[in-house]
């Protein structure tokens, strides 16, 4: 088959192949993996047919092909970042490329941002919307420069958008002309990011187990809330709110003084921040702070949240606490280790006021966090303490079944 490579591309493109190679021949020992590659411009087009071909190639064949090939995409596209973090990939087994553009079969190859946004309240919520477009487009994983790229965002959207920067699958703080590092924007902005970050590094056992389904099945983990709610009308246009993962709705603040609206589905829904109970099938609206926004749990959920607040890479499975909301029914949890293994699983039922809670797999110290559950009675399994959050069940180290009674 003839392959267009364009004048001199090839041997341009091997020498950036070796270079690359040998460049970040030690990164993986410094615990480095995610690469970014940018103003890569000067490699030739490829055909459709090429474009077809690269994506459905077994991996191992991807990077001869791309070092003939070329270019994936037409504008400024990702050539290195494909190279680097492949290369990355084969030497420790673990890479992430970061990429703004795309093509046929690009969802292979996570995760995408989204370019060069300014640094406002409405660049804010214009890049939510495409980011909630591109994830019903196939793609599972989607990011975006906290606070904007062009410009220096004032105070307050530095710090509404670090807080949805990260409650995104991805958050990175990144900007044109100045850093964004939080200490330059004010001690509350150093406030909000390190709470929001304590926050993701103990939500990674739900976050990761959501990108493992995302992996296995095509399901983004960033979802509008049509995709989660197919059949409540009014889901059907909302682009200023979204699910993260199955179990949790995030709204972020586009307001400096704090008032946001949002629509909650029908069901019980509880604040994960403050514990709030609120019924849904309706529209909401409440005034936050700078250190909260609407991060709503829905009812029958079972989300795990681990004990380490300052890594994203530890053992989930020490420690763990599954947060129990307003179970009506049936609630379950499929949750990975941080190879995407399978760890443990949980189900809680609940049967005219008795509670059974199963588990299969491997956990040190689990507990359950009952929340707005003030005291459970007849109980055998576990032993209960009272938390501020509801009642505390410490599971027996043998993960045999709990019961109780509400």
């Amino acid at each position: 088959m003839k392959i267009k490579t364009g004048k001199g591309s090839v041997t341009l493109v091997v020498l950036l192949a070796i270079w690359s190679v040998s460049a970040i021949a030690s990164l993986p020992g410094l615990a480095v993996s995610p690469i970014l590659g940018d103003l890569n411009k000067v490699f030739p087009k490829v055909t459709d047919l090429e474009i077809q071909m690269l994506t459905s190639l077994p991996s191992l064949l991807i990077i001869p092909f791309v070092l003939l090939s070329g270019k994936l995409s037409e504008g400024r596209d990702k050539l290195k970042i494909l190279i680097v973090g492949l290369s990355i990939f084969f030497l420790s087994g673990v890479a992430c490329l970061f990429a703004r553009s795309a093509t046929v079969g690009g969802q292979k190859f996570p995760v995408h941002w989204g370019g060069d946004c300014s640094s406002n309240y409405l660049s804010m919520s214009e890049s939510l919307r495409g980011g909630l477009s591109l994830c019903l487009s196939g793609f599972g994983f989607w990011s975006h420069d906290i606070s904007g790229f062009e410009g220096t965002a004032p105070d307050d959207v530095y710090k509404r958008w670090a807080a949805f920067g990260l409650l995104s699958t991805h958050s990175r703080l990144h900007g044109s002309n100045s850093y964004r590092v939080p200490w330059l924007f004010g001690e509350e902005a150093v406030d909000v990011v390190r709470k929001f970050t304590n926050l993701k590094c103990t939500l990674m056992p739900y976050l990761f187990s959501a990108a493992v389904e995302t992996h296995n099945t095509g399901v983004p983990t960033m979802r509008a809330m049509v995709l989660e709610f197919p059949n409540d009308i009014p889901c059907a246009d909302l682009d200023r709110q979204y699910m993260l993962g199955g179990d949790l709705l995030v709204a972020p603040v586009f307001t400096k003084e704090g008032d946001v609206d949002y629509y909650l589905p029908e069901g019980t829904w509880t604040s994960f921040l403050d514990n709030r109970v609120v019924e849904g099938g309706k529209w909401q609206h409440e005034v936050h702070d700078f250190m909260s926004l609407p991060l709503m749990a829905r009812e029958n959920s079972l989300i795990a949240i681990g004990a380490d607040d300052q890594n994203v890479e530890y053992d989930f499975g020490k420690d763990l606490t599954l947060h129990l909301f307003a179970l009506k029914d049936k609630a379950s949890a499929d949750i990975k280790d941080m190879y995407g293994n399978d760890m443990l699983k949980a189900w809680a039922q609940n049967q005219d006021g008795k509670v059974t809670l199963k588990f299969q797999g491997r956990a040190e110290n689990l507990k359950v966090l009952l929340r707005n559950v003030q005291s459970v009675k007849d109980l055998s399994g576990a032993t209960a303490e009272e938390h501020e959050l509801g009642t505390l069940l410490h599971v027996n180290a043998g993960l045999e079944e709990v019961t109780f009674q509400f």
